[in-house]
């Protein structure tokens, strides 16, 4: 790719607006302006926030509140949005910024708004394997909400995505303690093990009720635009 000094505002504006027209592609834009496609992209997704302006350099810092990225941070970390996507919603000035928030969250990093009040995920604890099993179906059963997850029962991003996992390989033996701390899946009773099983089912029955609903609401909605034709 051709090196070339920094992009005018006005050259921005021509290469969104060739993009925009279909007059050329992002490589072939990339190209001619001596940038990657990730800019063209960039300066896409600027101008279709902010306009003309969105595509003139700050000349100061752009103020994220903390609840704003934690917001987009969850938007990412349930599948709500894409990367790309919640940058756009969350009016985030590039999606390698939100990426950037996304891995200090989930390493357990602090999170940080401009105004210096802080937020930090909430940290791995000890578990149970009962309470792993309930936390691991509690997961599955909300769409993989790890949000939802992790302020209900207090434990890290990488602690439920390793349970979830681990649990869809191996079912409950995948979540026994393999330092031998806590009981395996053969040493329960069989009261603890069918107090698992009704933690079990009633989590898959919320889970049905919420597809339920989902199901009568677009049938509604099917029914609505079916009385019009």
């Amino acid at each position: 790719m051709p090196k070339k000094n920094k992009c005018s505002v006005k050259e921005k504006y021509l290469a969104v607006q060739a993009y925009l027209a279909g007059e050329a592609n992002m490589p072939t834009l990339g190209k001619k302006y001596g940038v990657n496609k990730r800019t063209i992209r960039r300066w896409i997704d600027k101008f279709e926030r902010n306009g003309y302006k969105g595509l003139e350099d700050s000349k100061s810092w752009k103020m994220y509140s903390v609840e704003q990225k934690q917001e987009a941070i969850q938007a990412i970390l349930t599948g709500k949005y894409s990367l790309q996507e919640a940058t756009k919603i969350y009016n985030i000035s590039t999606d390698t910024l939100l990426r950037k928030w996304v891995t200090k969250y989930t390493s357990g990093e602090i999170v940080k708004s401009t105004d210096k009040r802080e937020y930090r995920m909430t940290k791995g604890r000890k578990t149970t394997l009962e309470e792993r099993i309930e936390i691991t179906q509690f997961t599955i059963a909300h769409q993989y909400n790890y949000g939802l997850t992790m302020e209900k029962f207090r434990v890290s991003y990488q602690q439920i995505y390793s349970w979830v996992r681990k649990y869809k390989d191996d079912g409950i033996n995948g979540l026994k303690d393999k330092r031998g701390l806590n009981k395996t899946a053969e040493d329960l009773t069989e009261k603890e093990k069918l107090k698992l099983r009704i933690k079990e089912l009633e989590a898959q029955n919320e889970y049905l009720k919420m597809e339920n609903a989902i199901q009568k609401k677009l049938q509604e909605i099917q029914a609505y635009y079916r009385s019009f034709h």
